[in-house]
């Protein structure tokens, strides 16, 4: 049945008629079972043809809710290898990391100048691109770490 046909049932019983074929179709469903319920109370009562229109219904709504176990799909065939290079290994690194002997009290200010100047010559020394200056990160095992952003070079 379409979905104006099953909202035209829901409204003949008296039920909402709104929302999705699905949504008509769980709530017809439950008002049947509701029946059959409430049938057992009457047994004695005298028995009523159902309308074709009713049977087709049910029909329906047993076939839609039915829940069928379905074979598995096929597996997908195997894709092509990836191409060796930046994608398929690490991303390459976005900043420089250099480590000094720390002090108890820090690094004086030339210290710092010369330890931020250091950062950015050995990363250039090392073939990288750095970008703006070197920061101090803080002090790790004993050591003051610098870390400057360098550009990624593909």
């Amino acid at each position: 049945m379409s979905t104006p046909e099953l909202q035209l049932e829901c409204k003949r019983r008296g039920l909402p008629s709104g929302r999705a074929k699905a949504d008509l179709v769980a709530r017809l469903t439950e008002h049947d079972l509701a029946e059959v319920g409430a049938d057992d109370d009457f047994a004695d009562a005298p028995a009523v043809e159902a309308s074709p229109d009713v049977d087709l219904l049910r029909d329906i709504v047993v076939r839609e809710t039915l829940t069928v176990d379905a074979p598995e799909p096929p597996a997908m065939p195997a894709g092509p290898e990836p191409l060796p290079g930046p994608s398929s290994a690490e991303p390459a690194p976005t900043t420089f990391r250099s480590s000094f002997s720390a002090r108890t009290d820090g690094p004086s200010e030339a210290e710092h100048l010369d330890y931020r100047r250091r950062t950015r010559e050995a990363a250039i020394a090392g073939g990288l691109s750095p970008r703006g200056d070197a920061h101090r990160i803080g002090t790790v095992d004993g050591h003051e770490v610098y870390e400057i952003s360098i550009r990624r070079v593909t």
